[in-house]
């Protein structure tokens, strides 16, 4: 794993709307508390809204995509700022199509994987049944789960935190995962069996 480079946006992580307030953000993802969006200078990527320029295409036809389905999603450099809310895939994806080096992630033949995380986000991940997802990409998916069980840290709900190396870390693990990495593939096997015995 290596720590992020100088050329690198800086990604901050803001557990609730007024802390985001603080914050002076190019880019937003998923930075949503309820109704209120915070928004980036050059793009803001939301899509949970009812209704609104925010409003997810799950809702309202011609609407916004999950984020890591976001093609319109700036490339950002060193000296920026992306603001998120939470962690979990779909941040995560959103994240890192504005990261230089992660275009890889993007490309048509993980388009599906995407779909899927995009269909999770907004529909929950207990409708993993009914996502569509062929066996390798269900494959892929649990990988992820798994790993972000461990892998992506809990940041405190009351302060401003810096995500920067755990979204650099989820890349590199979503480069491996893409790639059918045997050993996190495995681990989201044993993880999707612990679902099931559950």
């Amino acid at each position: 794993m290596h720590a992020h480079t100088t050329t690198t946006p800086t990604v901050v992580h803001a557990p609730s709307a007024t802390l985001a307030a603080t914050v002076a953000a190019t880019l937003t993802v998923e930075a949503e508390y309820g109704s209120t969006v915070a928004k980036g200078s050059r793009y803001t990527a939301a899509h949970h809204q009812a209704t609104g320029e925010f409003a997810g295409r799950h809702i309202v036809a011609g609407g916004r995509p999950s984020p890591c389905n976001d093609p319109s999603i700036p490339l950002l450099a060193a000296g920026d700022t992306v603001l998120i809310s939470h962690l979990d895939l779909d941040t995560v994806g959103g994240c890192l199509r504005a990261f230089a080096g992660y275009a890889d992630l993007f490309g048509d033949e993980h388009a599906r994987f995407w779909d899927i995380a995009e269909f999770l986000d907004v529909s929950g991940a207990h409708k993993m049944g009914s996502s569509g997802a062929s066996d390798a990409d269900a494959a892929r998916i649990y990988a992820w789960w798994a790993w972000a069980k461990t892998g992506l840290p809990r940041f405190a709900r009351d302060t401003v935190a810096d995500a920067t190396a755990a979204i650099v870390a989820a890349g590199d693990t979503l480069r491996r995962i893409l790639a059918d990495d045997a050993e996190l593939i495995a681990a989201g096997a044993a993880f999707r069996a612990d679902e099931a015995a559950l």
